[in-house]
């Protein structure tokens, strides 16, 4: 394993495992395929995969691993490794089963289980005599047998050190195969090791062109990252200077910051400081030689003119123009581009934005570990060399009182009030406090302090004209204090903007509400204040909150202005605001004249992105009051728009509300066609909550549809969305959908652990799709928590009655009822179950009324009313029998005919209907409902064998069968000799199932 195998502390990668556990449950479906994990040494490419065997495992998949030797390896030698770890666990008969016609030339390949099997194997057939013909014949064999492994148990393989293979042939043959198995490959490699062999790499390049693989690049740890791993390794909070400090000489790679961290802490060079470990006064910080000497394996496979020109290059510092580099090596125009060209290839150094000639080494570890690399002699004339070349080539330039200042920077820092910064030359110092600093700062008369920020300011903007936007925030700070204002709003405009594009939504709010701040105290500029407040709209959004008079403010200002286009927008925004509860209050009619207005105020304007905007949200509007088919006709005109104007943003949102209409109204087919092309388009978008809605409403806007495979695509696609973005609007929403998912899947810790995000949500007072909160409480009943499951359905209802919002009301009701059924309250379950009929039946909300009426028959046979139960059960299947993918959604109505027929004592019928439901869950649906199918079988035939014998009145033993809209109806099985031994058995299946999800 590569050095970042060692690490025992893993943290962040939420984004990255949010896409493996999407591909992972993909693999289950038949869907595998070929993920390559890449980057450099150290950087946590092992470990992850260590978390995706956890989570393969967790699943249920067959996991197994092989590497490839830095020494020499054989091509086959991982595959090997798998299959010893499948004889070490005693499937050897299998695997001779598998191998089937291969069995000979398996056995060649694999010598291990030639030696287990023995006799076992047929006879071997001669070798062919073509090479190209045995070669194929080789790779036929291993892949029938690891995809035959693959579809017995569904499998994970993962090849570590890719980068030292000696060929990717046979990982290539594989991968062709394993997009429609239950086989999920996953290969690890070093970015620079495997560019450095061209046969490996145009392996990868024609996998690439073959559409193969999904690459899964892994970058340092942010800071906060770094933080937490630099705590669990000292076992104590580190200081912020100190995770800065490392965070920048490692880039965040995680083997070299733990190496860091225990170098420090063996050197006695950390001490409390205020709760936190700080560096000691006076410590420098050097590289430890495990991380030397990782640089120094790449810098030993580059020309010696390479070496050379990075050695000079770590003299200049952090960053470098080649003119220098040239100046000082004297190398030809050539030689220098072939050396920069052969660092750059193996990741030691990048070229920076606006040019070509100026470049930066990768990391700061980098550069140390070059610039450690220099004798003292040599480096002391380098730096004497670089010197003169910077004379030479910046004469014009160079300042008349250079002498007088490093006079004064000297007697500063003789006097310890300031210090050279570790590792960043001389030209860079800090205070050696903060409160020096504050002391020296606070010395200064205000007028004259006001005039040196603004003698900062020009001088900042002189310094860094060309990467201004990267200073905006200390640009901005200097301007306001200097009293320039004009300059402090536009640049902290610009530093909102930057932060904006990096989804730190804090950041960004507060640069934005000081542009706002400066704008109201006296700068006259009505645009820019209109640009500022749409902006913060904007954040508040992302940020899950909403200031509605400040909402309104800017809508003011927009009308003031004339621009309808964006007014109407902010009408959608605060209608937007008022219907989610992220306002803090919850009304859907007071949304919906806005949206109503919105429409109005762009009627007679030509086609916009703005015009299509407002259909859509108008669409949205009608859905919730169950105008489903208005609905529909405002998202059909909003679509047509947005493919008359190419608006990529546009059409994602009219999909995803046609999605959902369709899915109101039982149009499965055409509902997910709707929402795979929302998702798709999104990603060609720019509107980061447009495409936040695409991934969120088919998992939990939808009504439910009973689809564990599709519940967990599309919670995995909005976490990985989520995490890479920082939204935080729909992540009150999630917890609640994440903990059911994992409660019906047999994961109670995982449940648990979404349960306390979700009442960690719940406490913070926010409104925002509280009336989705009925998730959570599926998950509190299934864990058995049924008080508290109680209250929180209870209040997802009353919220989206208060809300006047029947549609959510309706998707509430369903669960409630459900869970009083479970809990014996049938009164209570009676009404919820009318109330849902009654919003359901007129709307021609057909999805909902399908998860209802399984409950309404259920209920009514438990109350002997079994002519109405029969009723229920023939609207069913009514629905059932429209050819639409009706799935998981099948499985409570075939339960509830096998709960009627035991009912009436129609045995035959029963048996029949409870084995295709138990078939039907099984194929789509969920583990807990698997259990409670099992317990309502095992109940029906303890019934059975209380001596009431008979068979199905009037229907000779044989029932219709209800179709579920996926292939033929299940065969009746053949009754039980015992009806009470088989409730039992029965019985056991259920409570093992039970015991698993901790269900109550």
């Amino acid at each position: 394993m590569e050095s970042d195998s060692r690490s025992g502390t893993f943290v962040g990668r939420e984004r990255e495992l949010g896409f493996l556990r999407q591909r992972l449950d993909a693999a289950i479906a038949g869907q595998g395929g070929l993920i390559f994990i890449t980057g450099e040494a150290g950087i946590g490419k092992t470990r992850l995969a260590r978390e995706a065997q956890r989570l393969a495992q967790d699943r249920g998949l067959c996991w197994l691993a092989g590497r490839y030797d830095k020494d020499g390896s054989i091509a086959m030698q991982p595959y090997v490794e798998a299959v010893r770890q499948l004889l070490d666990s005693g499937r050897a008969e299998r695997l001779l089963e598998l191998a089937g016609p291969y069995a000979p030339e398996l056995a060649r390949i694999f010598p291990n289980l030639a030696a287990v099997l023995g006799d076992g194997l047929p006879a071997q057939q001669p070798a062919l005599q073509d090479p190209q013909a045995a070669r194929q014949r080789t790779i036929d064999a291993i892949c029938h047998l690891f995809l035959g492994i693959a579809r017995r148990q569904p499998m994970a393989f993962f090849l570590d050190d890719l980068h030292w293979a000696p060929s990717m042939e046979l990982l290539h043959a594989l991968a062709r195969r394993a997009g429609s198995a239950p086989l999920l490959l996953l290969g690890a490699y070093r970015d620079p090791d495997l560019h450095e062999t061209p046969a490996l790499s145009q392996a990868v390049l024609a996998m690439n062109r073959e559409r193969l693989f999904q690459a899964l690049p892994l970058r340092g740890l942010v800071p906060r990252e770094a933080a937490a791993m630099l705590e669990a390794t000292l076992g104590q909070p580190p200081a912020l200077l100190l995770v800065e400090s490392l965070h920048a000489l490692t880039g965040g790679n995680p083997f070299f910051l733990e190496e860091m961290a225990r170098y420090l802490d063996e050197r006695d060079a950390l001490v409390q400081s205020n709760g936190a470990l700080a560096l000691k006064e006076g410590t420098a910080l050097e590289l430890p030689r495990s991380i030397r000497a990782v640089v120094e394996e790449r810098l030993g496979r580059l020309s010696e003119e390479a070496r050379r020109a990075l050695a000079v290059a770590s003299v200049i510092g952090e960053e470098f123009s080649l003119a220098l580099v040239r100046e000082v090596t004297g190398l030809s125009d050539d030689a220098l581009a072939e050396a920069v060209d052969g660092s750059a290839a193996a990741f030691l150094i990048a070229p920076l934005a606006g040019g070509r000639e100026a470049y930066a080494f990768a990391h700061s570890h980098v550069r140390q570990a070059v610039y450690d690399g220099i004798g003292a002699a040599r480096r002391r004339r380098t730096h004497l060399l670089v010197g003169q070349a910077m004379e030479r080539l910046h004469a014009p330039r160079l300042a008349d009182y250079a002498d007088a200042l490093a006079d004064a920077v000297d007697r500063a820092a003789s006097a310890s009030l300031i210090a050279p910064r570790a590792g960043g030359g001389r030209e860079a110092y800090a205070f050696a406090h903060s409160h020096v600093r504050q002391a020296v700062y606070d010395g200064v008369g205000t007028a004259r302090r006001r005039r040196y920020h603004l003698l900062v300011g020009q001088a900042m903007e002189r310094l860094h004209a060309p990467r201004l936007e990267e200073h905006a925030e200390a640009l901005a700070h200097h301007f306001l204090e200097g009293n320039d204002l004009a300059k402090a709003t536009d640049y902290s405009i610009q530093a909102g903007e930057r932060a904006f594009a990096l989804h730190s939504w804090e950041r960004a709010r507060v640069n934005y509400e000081q542009a706002l701040e400066v704008l109201e105290s006296g700068l006259e500029d009505l645009p820019r204040k209109a640009q500022v407040l749409e902006r913060l709209a904007d954040v508040e959004m992302a940020l899950g909150r909403t200031d509605l008079a400040r909402h309104q403010q800017t809508l003011e200002v927009l009308l003031q202005l004339g621009d309808k286009r964006k007014a109407a927008r902010m009408h959608r925004m605060i209608a937007g605001a008022l219907a989610s509860g992220a306002s803090g209050r919850f009304n859907l009619i007071e949304s919906n004249h806005y949206r109503v207005a919105a429409n109005q105020l762009l009627e007679g304007e030509p086609d916009s992105p703005e015009k299509a905007l407002t259909l859509s949200s108008l669409a949205h509007g009608l859905w919730r009051v169950l105008e489903v088919g208005q609905a529909t006709q405002s998202a059909h005109q909003a679509l047509e728009m947005a493919e008359r104007l190419g608006d990529s943003d546009q059409m994602a949102f009219a999909c995803t509300e046609l999605g959902t209409a369709n899915a109101f109204i039982g149009e499965l087919d055409q509902a997910r066609l709707y929402a795979q092309r929302a998702f798709e388009t999104a990603q060609a978008g720019r509107d980061l909550y447009i495409a936040s809605r695409a991934v969120l409403y088919p998992s939990s806007v939808w009504p439910w549809i009973h689809d564990q495979p599709w519940l967990a695509l599309w919670l995995d696609r909005n976490r990985d969305l989520g995490q890479r973005t920082g939204l935080q609007r729909f992540q009150l929403i999630d917890p609640g959908t994440f903990a059911l998912r994992w409660a019906l899947t047999g994961h109670p810790n995982g449940a648990v652990n979404e349960l306390r995000s979700f009442e960690a949500a719940q406490s913070t007072g926010s409104r925002v799709g509280s009336y989705h909160a009925h998730y959570g409480a599926c998950a509190y009943a299934i864990l058995g928590q049924w008080e508290r499951a109680d209250l929180v359905f209870a209040a997802a209802a009353a919220d989206a009655e208060s809300g006047h919002d029947p549609a959510m009301r309706l998707e509430a009701l369903f669960p409630y009822a459900r869970f009083l059924l479970d809990t014996g309250d049938l009164t209570k379950a009676e009404e919820v179950i009318q109330q849902g009929l009654g919003l359901a039946c007129p709307a021609g909300a057909v999805t909902q009324e399908l998860n209802l009426l399984p409950l309404a028959c259920e209920l009514r046979a438990r109350q002997g009313r079994l002519e109405e139960a029969e009723a229920h059960l023939a609207r069913a299947r009514e629905i059932l029998a429209r050819p639409q993918p009706w799935r998981g959604l099948a499985a409570p109505v075939h339960l509830a005919e096998g709960q009627l027929a035991a009912a009436k004592r129609e045995w035959d019928r029963s048996e029949r209907a409870f084995t295709q439901a138990l078939e039907t869950e099984q194929a789509y649906g969920f583990l807990y409902h698997q259990g409670r199918i099992l317990l309502a079988w095992s109940e029906a035939q303890a019934e059975r064998a209380n001596g009431h014998s008979g068979s199905d009145h009037g229907r000779g033993g044989v029932a219709p069968p209800v179709p579920h809209g996926q292939g033929d109806p299940a065969p009746t099985p053949a009754l039980p000799a015992d009806p009470r031994a088989r409730g039992l058995e029965l019985l056991s299946q259920a409570e093992a199932i039970r015991q698993q999800c901790a269900a109550k």
